[in-house]
């Protein structure tokens, strides 16, 4: 199976990245994956490096982060076993989830969320898609500002951020993110929205499967659901200082058309949906739920924040013991 799948990428052929002069190796699995496959066959890492030519190499300096709860590692096994399949270019580190459970327990700073908004949260036991605020939705808005923070202290001028319930990618994504990389796009965006719902009626599910043979290309405008989405990192800080504390511009659920996130930034969107993520059905975090795939190696913890360049240091406390 395993030499199958490395004999597979050796001999794989050529995919050119749209509108520019950067092509792929089909395959296009990172050094580490390679070194893990070439090991398992007794294979040398040199025939696995001589596999790997990545003409756009661009997309490989993109930060990327998945933002994870800790007790969830199920999750976190299942998304980390999809990138390695469909998206081995990206680098990838995990970002701890603050956990909804611990709102009424944890004190939370002002700064972080307003009084009122936290107790209206705590009080909200119901599971809900959007609007009003629960302890999982508050945690979630916590969790992308902290990633937030990661990409404010990055040099590169983008990130590619992700929650942990990814189970499907679009075949075009690597083409996308080739071309976005390369200037192909308009320079104007402050993010960009890979996975959407545009409540339509319509299962997500469907209107994926029916753009999966489509380009993907840009379009103005934002819509709901925030799993997977680029940020510039000029809008990181301006969504840290926008966003927080939770209450101050909106007391609603991040992808809410009022909210900093679909207000304040130039927004664009990919025409068809770039990702599918698995929608929770249990009354969770809003961030957690499914089981399907599994894997050795899920994805290493991102390097700590520096205390001293973060914008909103009030962000250390959801994490007292780390």
């Amino acid at each position: 199976m395993w030499a199958l799948a490395l004999v597979a990428l050796l001999a794989g052929a050529d995919a050119s990245c749209a509108a520019s002069s950067c092509a792929a190796d089909t395959g296009l699995h990172s050094r580490a994956l390679l070194q893990r496959h070439a090991k398992k066959l007794g294979w040398t890492l040199a025939l696995a490096r001589s596999a790997r030519e990545v003409v756009c190499p661009e997309i490989e300096q993109i930060p990327v982060f998945m933002l994870n709860l800790k007790r969830r590692v199920d999750r976190l096994q299942s998304s980390s076993a999809v990138l390695e399949k469909e998206l081995p270019w990206l680098q990838v580190c995990r970002v701890s989830a603050f956990d909804g459970r611990n709102l009424s327990t944890v004190p939370l700073s002002d700064r972080l969320v307003q009084p009122p908004v936290l107790q209206s949260a705590i009080e909200n036991d119901d599971f809900t898609r959007g609007g009003r605020l629960t302890t999982g939705a508050v945690a979630c808005a916590l969790g992308h500002a902290v990633m937030w923070e990661h990409i404010a202290q990055e040099d590169f001028p983008f990130a590619l951020l992700m929650e942990d319930d990814l189970s499907q990618v679009h075949p075009d994504l690597v083409n996308f993110m080739c071309k976005l990389a390369t200037g192909g796009f308009p320079e104007d965006w402050e993010i960009i929205q890979l996975d959407f719902d545009l409540v339509t009626g319509e299962r997500k599910e469907a209107v994926f499967e029916a753009g999966l043979s489509s380009k993907l290309n840009l379009v103005s405008g934002s819509a709901y659901n925030y799993g997977m989405y680029l940020l510039r990192k000029t809008a990181a800080q301006e969504l840290l200082q926008l966003q927080l504390p939770i209450g101050q511009s909106c007391s609603l659920q991040i992808d809410d058309p009022s909210c900093p996130m679909r207000k304040a930034l130039k927004a664009y969107r990919t025409d068809v949906p770039a990702a599918l993520f698995a929608a929770s059905r249990e009354n969770d975090t809003d961030i957690q739920q499914l089981h399907f795939l599994q894997v050795d190696e899920p994805l290493p913890d991102c390097p700590p924040l520096d205390a001293l360049k973060m914008q909103e240091p009030a962000l250390q406390t959801l994490f007292p013991s780390s």
